[in-house]
């Protein structure tokens, strides 16, 4: 097998907005309905302009439909709202179809980028489904994350995966994974087949650490908008134990969690337990060597900004990109944990990643 699945391109982790939650967005709430230039404070004018800010560095905008969710309590309730809201602001946005943009920010190859999205969410269905199938029993649940997820992924963008695995089978996955993507099927993009990245993967029994520990306005994000190809109804109890996404983004937390904390799945007989803490050291090698294979290559090919770390033990894997931890700073004036006393951010953090 060669190197192993890790981020290939800085944008396994845009914030952008994902395709799963288009649609008309309209919330909860009765009665007359407000004016828009009744909608103003402070910080939610300036969690508008810190997403649409970071969106212009990849072109992209962010839909209507998708900001709305992204919104805090207090702000427009559905897309006419926030267009009049924004139409009335020309200094804050500027619309564009259904998108919004920065003031000076202009589209970059949407339509493709909307095209290929949908191609990855056919080839990662296609993985898990097919490829994948015989390893499913050791599943609770495979999404997709990274750009694909927020519907905008460029031509040499990895398909990224977050998978929860039964406790004890983690490595007993990833290594059939990594073997079934080698060997059958075979990334070629020009086929429709991007390259696929387990970019964070771990057993359920630390499902309750991963998500619990607050984790800023990128990753609370990331987890909220991931669409499941497997295992919706567990990842969904899966957030709900992690109530500081509410905090950041209670619209999208409401949408998207049971409520109903996660029920741990039946151990898996020893022999499979077994092996999995077999292999976890030759998988260990295999990911640090690859690591360094990976890295040794972009700096080769004058990408340095493309390279990544990778963490893992024996329940969990991650890898880790500089510019993951650069959009979460970016980020971080949109985060109700960052705002002071008027709504304006307190000293930038580096937010713990995947």
């Amino acid at each position: 097998m060669g190197p192993p699945l890790a981020p290939a391109h800085p944008q396994a982790a845009l914030p952008f907005s994902p395709d799963c939650f288009a649609g008309s967005a309209v919330l909860a709430g009765g009665g007359e309905r407000p004016r828009a230039g009744s909608y103003g404070s402070p910080f939610l004018i300036q969690r508008v302009r810190t997403l649409l800010r970071v969106s212009r560095q990849f072109g992209s905008g962010v839909p209507l439909d998708d900001l709305v969710w992204l919104l805090p309590p207090d702000g427009p309730r559905d897309r006419t709202e926030l267009r009049d809201w924004l139409l009335e602001r020309p200094d804050l946005a500027r619309i564009d179809g259904a998108r919004a943009f920065p003031p000076e920010g202009e589209p970059s190859d949407i339509p493709e980028r909307l095209a290929r999205a949908g191609e990855y969410h056919v080839a990662a269905a296609t993985l898990v489904h097919d490829h994948l199938r015989a390893a499913l029993p050791l599943v609770r649940c495979v999404g997709i994350t990274g750009s694909t997820s927020y519907g905008t992924p460029e031509s040499e963008d990895d398909l990224d995966l977050l998978v929860v695995t039964r406790t004890g089978t983690l490595w007993l996955f990833l290594a059939y994974a990594y073997f079934v993507v080698r060997i059958r099927y075979r990334t070629n993009p020009v086929a429709g087949r991007p390259r696929p990245c387990f970019n964070y993967s771990f057993e359920e029994e630390e499902g309750g650490v991963e998500m619990s520990a607050p984790r800023g306005f990128l990753f609370a994000r990331e987890a909220l908008t991931a669409p499941m190809i497997v295992g919706e109804e567990y990842y969904r109890s899966l957030l709900a134990s992690a109530p500081w996404m509410e905090r950041e983004l209670p619209r999208l937390f409401s949408r998207r969690t049971s409520g109903i904390l996660p029920q741990h799945s039946p151990s898996v007989p020893w022999p499979l337990r077994l092996l999995n803490a077999t292999l976890f050291p030759f998988l260990a090698c295999y990911v640090r060597f690859g690591t360094m294979y990976r890295n040794a290559r972009v700096r080769r090919d004058g990408h340095p900004e493309r390279e990544f770390r990778a963490r893992f033990d024996r329940r969990r894997l991650a890898f880790l990109t500089p510019r993951f931890d650069e959009l979460a700073n970016d980020l971080d004036p949109a985060s109700t944990e960052s705002r002071g006393g008027a709504g304006m951010a307190v000293a930038s953090r580096t937010t713990a990643s995947r």
